[in-house]
């Protein structure tokens, strides 16, 4: 079986053998996950859409920010609480990593590292749509609030005419009194 992208309908992977095979339901939509036999590509299908993810290795990443952030394995693990070092090491090595230790290692070396994570199916499709809906959310509030501008500014004029109105009144009032006399 091969699968084709949504987008430019051209193969993407020739031998799509699902060796794992997750069937997920998340909100509306159908998720299936397969991994390659070399391990190298995860395919998603979220409902008729395919899309495919190579590995990530998020402890390289970890190692990466680490050394650029100066840190060696030793002050690394103090900041996490580590037993010792070679837990930071082996946590280097590792291609997933738990969503506390990564909250750990953020948090250590003031780096998300959830955003790799959101490049990937299905988590980009999931953060997309969200995107989406908070940009609906904006312009329509955008929109409330221009439309409350105009009616704000119109009660302003409205206020200056009625203004303007009351101090011809007194005008002519006192024009009125001062011909009577």
């Amino acid at each position: 079986m091969s699968y084709r992208n949504n987008v430019g309908g051209g193969v993407l992977c020739e031998e799509a053998l699902p060796v794992v095979s997750y069937n997920l339901l998340h909100g509306t939509d159908y998720v299936q996950i397969y991994k390659t036999p070399n391990r190298k590509q995860i395919i998603f299908k979220i409902n008729q859409n395919i899309f495919v993810k190579m590995s990530l290795h998020i402890g390289s990443i970890i190692k990466k920010i680490a050394k650029k952030n100066g840190y060696s394995q030793g002050e690394l693990a103090e900041k996490i609480n580590a037993k010792n070092a070679q837990n930071v090491e082996y946590d280097y090595r590792q291609e997933n990593l738990p969503i506390d230790k990564l909250a750990l290692y953020s948090a250590a070396l003031e780096h998300n590292f959830l955003q790799y994570y959101y490049e990937m199916e299905p988590f980009k499709t999931y953060r997309q749509k969200e995107l989406e809906s908070y940009l609906s959310q904006i312009d329509s509030l955008t929109n409330q609030l221009q439309e409350l501008n105009r009616l704000l500014h119109a009660k302003e004029e409205t206020t200056a005419y009625q203004k303007h109105v009351i101090e011809t009144q007194k005008e002519l009032i006192e024009k009125l009194k001062g011909d009577e006399q």
